[in-house]
């Protein structure tokens, strides 16, 4: 990339964005939507059968910690739940705890993109939680209010073959912290 000065008092660039394709993630937008906006590297849609996740994570593999599976609505019209991979169904899962959680990404092969991270209130419980990013070489931690409607979070992640990605989601206000779903 060159930014060369043609006129004015300089050259600039703003921001260079490399991943899957959409729009940044908002507090409510797109909601369960994510085929063909997230994920293109790869997702994890917790707790899908019930008991287990739907995964597709060509890079890494993923592990839980302290992590309950709960479905609240195993088919629904209702857009705040994830869409399967084929758009014909919608789920209204998650991982849980009482607490806090962790999921471990484990890197098979580099990857340097966004880390989007979905959640929803579905029950309307007034939850509230943080949610931090933990790489070899950095931490960011991002709250996630007020997501009835749904919400996304996204952190820009670097990872090398063998890197290990921990998430970790504590509650801090409502019944519990959780999470519904994990996309590169």
């Amino acid at each position: 990339i060159t930014v060369t000065r043609t006129s004015g008092v300089n050259a600039l660039l703003s921001g260079v964005f490399l991943g899957a394709g959409g729009q940044p993630p908002t507090a409510t937008a797109p909601q369960g939507d994510w085929v063909g906006a997230y994920g293109g590297d790869g997702y994890v849609l917790a707790s899908w059968t019930g008991s287990g996740d739907y995964l597709d994570l060509p890079r890494a593999s993923l592990t839980t910690s302290g992590a309950n599976p709960y479905t609240w609505a195993s088919s629904t019209t209702d857009t705040r739940a994830l869409q399967s991979p084929d758009q014909t169904t919608r789920r209204a899962s998650s991982w849980y705890s009482d607490n806090s959680f962790l999921l471990k990404l484990k890197f098979n092969a580099a990857y340097s993109g966004l880390l989007h991270l979905y959640g929803v209130d579905w029950d309307h419980k007034g939850r509230a939680e943080t949610v931090q990013v933990t790489t070899p070489t950095s931490s960011q931690t991002q709250p996630l209010t007020s997501f009835a409607d749904g919400g996304w979070l996204a952190f820009p992640v670097t990872a090398n073959p063998g890197d290990t990605v921990t998430i970790t989601v504590t509650r801090t206000s409502g019944v519990n912290a959780l999470l519904s779903g994990v996309f590169l």
